[in-house]
């Protein structure tokens, strides 16, 4: 928004942007794998206990 917007109507230049696209979405990959396998260990150490006995300590 500022470099293609405001900074031609205000101060009448502009520059290139070159995101580095190839990085970015290596990370969000990495962010998306590394939730889901922590997801899935959590899940699997909660389905590991017994499920009456954590009713009953509730009780």
């Amino acid at each position: 928004m500022l470099v293609h917007v405001v900074n031609p109507q205000s101060f009448h230049w502009t520059m290139d942007l070159a995101a580095p696209w190839g990085r970015l979405l290596a990370l969000c990959a990495a962010v998306v794998a590394a939730g889901t396998v922590t997801a899935w260990l959590s899940g699997r150490a909660a389905a590991g206990r017994d499920a009456v006995l954590a009713v009953k300590e509730d009780w």
